[in-house]
């Protein structure tokens, strides 16, 4: 009986780390794909309101 509580008790402790494990993980990699999405903006908002450096005449 003792051994069966604590086989259930692990269990729990098991499957709710792994749902830790993967709800921070989806976090991490929301947020990195947002950091990359707000970079490609900035890099490409900069390109097109800089102007030309050299001008050939």
């Amino acid at each position: 009986m003792k051994k069966r509580i604590l086989l259930i008790i692990a269990l729990i402790m098991i499957i709710t780390t792994a749902l830790r494990t993967i709800a921070i993980t989806y976090s991490f990699l929301n947020f990195s794909n947002t950091v990359i999405q707000n970079e490609n903006s900035f890099i490409k908002s900069l390109f097109l309101n800089s102007k030309p450096l050299l001008t050939l005449n």
